[in-house]
């Protein structure tokens, strides 16, 4: 099978391997990195846009393309690639409206009582300041999430605990725009106490299967302080999400919501990330992504024992799947960074130690690297992704390990993920 995944970080890169597994696919990745070089064929373009894969596709005649960075997403690529009868596992732009656009999915969620935090939508930035004041004014002690309603790259959520940070956040987001027309709107909810967990579901044309939770440590700093990332780390399976808790969580949140889609004349396909928060009042939906999740990808592919590529290639075609296979061992992922991200960091840093830690049994996604005569040199704020495969807190060792080998000027990561449930 000959399959195109378009992208470069350690998303793509755990797409690629997983693909790569099975030795009779062809993997093609655009542009790729060194290490998805190992297992797959990257090819770099002039510009990588929706127009310019799906020339890409013409000249490869995939199979199958996957999709990969959200961006694209909201550019058409699924639209683009369906249009020309290519498989693409990815939703179009009316399905990517669910993680594009925080208040369609707030509203969508609100119809259909599905729980989620109580919230308020503002375009205008006195009204959100006046809101917010009124808030801090009566509740001083409860805090405020604001989001930015449009894609920022899972970087447009504020969880703010004084008016101040409130104040901020909502300038930063409406007055100048960090984020682009992103900021145009803004939700405002209230702040839910519990764990938080990312669960994945597969959609196909006739069938639904469920992917997979992980946790995700978005702060930069260790015990969860600092600024919000796109991941520092992550580990799969969670203990909490039982299999009855999983079902219950297809029936009475994925099912309504794909059903609501297909009714609106926008069936979603693809990869349906669900940000949930388990409460002592059951689950409820943090946020809708339209993608797999980045580092949540790494744990829960390096888990997979069925065919991949196939799983998707049968989903879209209406054949039916039946039970995934899965390794019973932990997976723990942890994100290594360049310092000063997700601020302002310096790039161009000669990395050594990943054959160690490979050498150790570690799996090691490159997320931000590219080589400079023949030398692997950093090239991202999110730089390596190692994982460590065992029985409980052996994941979490081998992890450790890992990344106690692989070395570069400036290297940052969190030294506690997982620490407390492994």
């Amino acid at each position: 099978m000959r399959v195109l995944i378009p992208g470069k970080g350690g998303r793509e890169s755990a797409l690629a391997w997983a693909v790569a597994k099975n030795p009779n696919n062809q993997v093609f990745v655009s542009p790729g990195n060194p290490g998805i070089a190992r297992y797959a064929t990257c090819i770099e373009m002039a510009s990588y846009q929706p127009e310019d894969y799906l020339r890409l596709a013409h000249e490869l005649q995939p199979d199958l393309v996957i999709s990969g960075p959200e961006d694209l997403l909201y550019g058409g690529l699924g639209d683009l690639l369906r249009a020309t009868d290519f498989r693409f596992f990815g939703p179009d732009t009316a399905g990517a409206k669910l993680e594009g656009s925080k208040v369609f999915s707030k509203e969508l969620l609100s119809e259909l009582g599905i729980p989620t935090a109580g919230f308020d939508v503002f375009s205008n930035v006195s009204e959100a300041l006046g809101y917010v004041e009124a808030h801090f004014d009566s509740y001083p002690d409860q805090p405020l999430v604001i989001k930015a309603d449009g894609a920022a790259l899972g970087k447009g959520v504020f969880i703010t605990k004084t008016i101040g940070e409130a104040q901020e956040a909502i300038h930063q987001i409406m007055t100048q725009k960090a984020f682009g027309q992103a900021g145009d709107h803004v939700v405002i909810e209230e702040f839910l106490v519990g764990e938080e967990v990312s669960f994945f579901v597969l959609v196909g044309i006739n069938e639904t299967v469920a992917f997979g939770p992980a946790r995700d440590y978005k702060r930069v700093g260790d015990g969860d302080q600092g600024f919000n990332t796109g991941g520092m780390g992550c580990y799969s399976p969670v203990n909490f999400v039982t299999a009855a808790r999983s079902r219950q969580v297809m029936t009475s949140i994925v099912d309504p919501v794909l059903l609501k889609m297909r009714s609106l004349g926008t069936p979603f396909i693809g990869f349906l990330y669900a940000g949930l928060i388990f409460t002592e009042d059951g689950f409820q939906v943090l946020e809708f992504n339209a993608r797999m999740g980045d580092p949540e990808a790494q744990v829960i592919l390096t888990r997979l024992e069925s065919d991949f590529a196939q799983i998707l290639v049968d989903l879209l075609d209406g054949t039916s799947v039946g039970e995934l296979s899965w390794s019973p061992d932990q997976a723990v992922c942890v994100v290594l960074t360049s310092q000063g991200y997700p601020e302002n960091y310096e790039v161009g840093f000669p990395i050594t130690g990943i054959e160690r830690a490979e050498s150790l049994g570690c799996v090691v996604f490159h997320a931000g690297t590219k080589e400079e005569a023949a030398v692997l040199v950093t090239n991202g704020g999110r730089v390596l992704n190692v994982v460590g495969i065992g029985k409980g807190n052996q994941a979490r060792k081998l992890a450790y390990k890992g990344v106690a080998e692989i070395s570069f000027t400036g290297k940052q990561s969190r030294t506690d993920i997982a620490s407390k449930v492994l």
